[in-house]
């Protein structure tokens, strides 16, 4: 069986994130938001995750971080 893949939106502005979030449905994708990495990281979506958007500044862990991360 062949899952729907997801977009993981990883902002901490919430605007962008709901914005973005809205954007990829609307071209039919399934997409999640989170507010920070770790909450990202955390989250049952991390291993259904097909393209991850991610803000480059934000607090903690930025987005340059988080791919860096996520490729170890």
């Amino acid at each position: 069986m062949r899952k729907e893949p997801v977009i993981s939106i990883v902002d901490d502005d919430q605007f962008v994130r709901d914005s973005l979030k809205r954007l990829m449905k609307s071209f039919g994708y399934m997409a999640t938001g989170h507010p920070t990495a770790g909450d990202f990281l955390n989250s049952p979506q991390l291993e259904e995750t097909s393209c991850l958007i991610a803000d480059v500044n934000m607090p903690g862990m930025t987005g340059l971080e988080l791919y860096e991360f996520l490729l170890k």
